[in-house]
C-alpha cells in the first residue's frame, strides 16, 4: 500500500485530529447522515438548494469541517460572517461584478493559501524555546501570513466592499494600494474594531512589526514597536 509522503502526513494527521468526521462514522453515522449534517451547517451560506444538495458530500464536506472549527472561535467566525455579508451586498448591487472581482482575485488568494500551508509544515513546537527565539518564530509566523495570505484577502474584501456601496473600482484600484490603506478603511467601516485591528494593533502594522523585526526582549516582557520613528508606538 502506497503511504503518503511525509509533508503530507502531518496534514492528515491534523485533519484526524481537528475534525470528528471518523469518529461520526464510528458512531454509526450514515452518509445520508453526514450528508444531511453538511447541507445544515451550509444552507444559511447557500441560495441555490440544489447545488448543495449536489455538492454537498463530494465537494463540501471539508467546508463544512472547517466551518464547524472556525465556529469554536467567536472572532474568527463574527468575522467570516462580517465578510460573507459584505459579499452579499456586494452581489446584491452588482451581481457581475462582484462575480468578476472573487475570480481576478483567486489567484492571488491560492498562492496566499499555499504559504499559509508552508508556514503549517514548517511549523516546530515553540512552547520551550528560549524567549528571544520564540519572538523571532512568532514575528516569522506573523510576516509571512500577513504579508502572504492576509494582505490578498483584505484587498479582495475592501474591493468588495466598494461594489456593496455603489463605489465601483477595477481590482487594480486594490490591487496597487498601500496594505495600510486598505486595512484602514476596512478598519473605519468595521463595527468590531478587534477584525482588522487585534490587540489594539492594525493588521499591517503587525505585518510592518514582523517584517522590521521591531520587537525584542526586555525582561520577562516582548516589546513591540510600530510607526514612525518620531512617532513612535510600543
Amino acid at each position: 500500500m502506497r503511504q503518503p509522503s511525509q509533508r503530507f502526513d502531518k496534514m492528515f494527521f491534523g485533519i484526524r485530529n481537528e475534525t470528528r468526521l471518523a469518529d461520526a462514522f464510528k458512531d454509526g453515522y450514515t452518509p445520508d447522515e453526514i450528508k444531511q449534517g453538511v447541507i445544515e451547517l451550509l444552507s444559511p451560506y447557500f441560495s441555490n438548494d440544489d447545488v448543495l444538495e449536489k455538492s454537498a458530500v463530494n465537494i463540501l464536506i471539508s467546508d463544512a469541517i472547517c466551518l464547524g472549527n472556525l465556529s469554536q472561535y467567536t472572532l474568527a467566525f463574527n468575522l467570516f460572517e462580517y465578510a460573507f455579508g459584505i459579499h452579499q451586498r456586494a452581489y446584491s448591487q452588482d451581481k457581475i461584478t462582484c462575480i468578476q472581482t472573487s475570480v481576478e482575485w483567486q489567484p492571488a488568494i491560492y498562492e496566499g493559501l499555499s504559504i499559509f500551508w508552508s508556514q503549517y509544515h514548517l511549523e516546530l513546537d515553540k512552547q520551550n524555546l528560549p524567549d528571544d527565539e520564540f519572538l523571532h518564530e512568532c514575528l516569522r509566523n506573523i510576516g509571512a501570513i500577513t504579508e502572504g495570505a492576509t494582505k490578498h484577502l483584505t484587498k479582495e474584501l475592501l474591493q468588495q466592499q466598494r461594489v456593496a456601496n455603489g463605489d465601483y473600482v477595477s481590482k487594480g484600484g486594490t490591487k496597487d494600494m498601500d496594505f495600510g490603506n486598505a486595512v484602514d478603511e476596512l478598519y473605519r467601516a468595521s463595527p468590531n474594531p478587534d477584525f482588522f485591528a487585534p490587540q489594539g494593533i492594525r493588521l499591517s502594522q503587525w505585518r510592518n512589526i514582523a517584517q522590521h523585526l521591531s520587537a525584542h526582549v526586555e525582561g520577562t516582557e516582548f516589546i513591540c514597536k510600530y510607526g514612525k520613528p518620531d512617532k513612535q508606538i510600543r
